[in-house]
């Protein structure tokens, strides 16, 4: 079982985060998903490592913020936890207005949207089957009934 490790150094944590970003990416490659927006902004700069600096200029708590969703990432690969550590270093952490976002591939989003249509037919199905029913009623029991007495 892994152990919580907090890193408050900027460096190491930058270098903590720059390697678990290339873990979603090769995560979401793996298993097909879709990566939208840009990871160019972590990378590039004005300074040598812009994650660095923005990092040094976090409060502890921020620090301690990003290292459990990276521990929640190494713990769990899924999508929300990838998208939740994403939203912290952009939006929190790179203070960008850029955002990248993992999503299900578009063979899953496909077999989804089949399933509501799915869903929805099955419910008209089982509303017009209630109306039958109601219709019918006795009416057959009734007529057989008739015709034995």
């Amino acid at each position: 079982m892994k152990t919580r490790e907090y890193i408050y150094n900027a460096k190491d944590l930058s270098n903590k985060i720059l390697e678990t970003v290339n873990q979603i990416q090769k995560f979401a490659q793996d298993n097909n998903f879709q990566i939208k927006g840009d990871f160019s902004e972590l990378k590039s700069g004005i300074f040598s490592n812009p994650l660095e600096s923005k990092i040094s200029q976090c409060s502890k708590s921020e620090k301690k913020k990003i290292n459990q969703a990276i521990y929640r990432f190494d713990k769990k690969n899924t999508i929300k936890t990838s998208n939740y550590l994403l939203h912290i270093l952009f939006k929190d952490i790179m203070k960008s207005e850029t955002r990248v976002k993992i999503l299900p591939s578009e063979k899953e989003v496909n077999i989804q949207n089949a399933r509501k249509k799915w869903k929805e037919a099955q419910a008209i199905a089982e509303k017009l089957l209630s109306e039958y029913k109601v219709e019918k009623g006795n009416f057959y029991k009734e007529q057989i009934l008739r015709k034995a007495a």
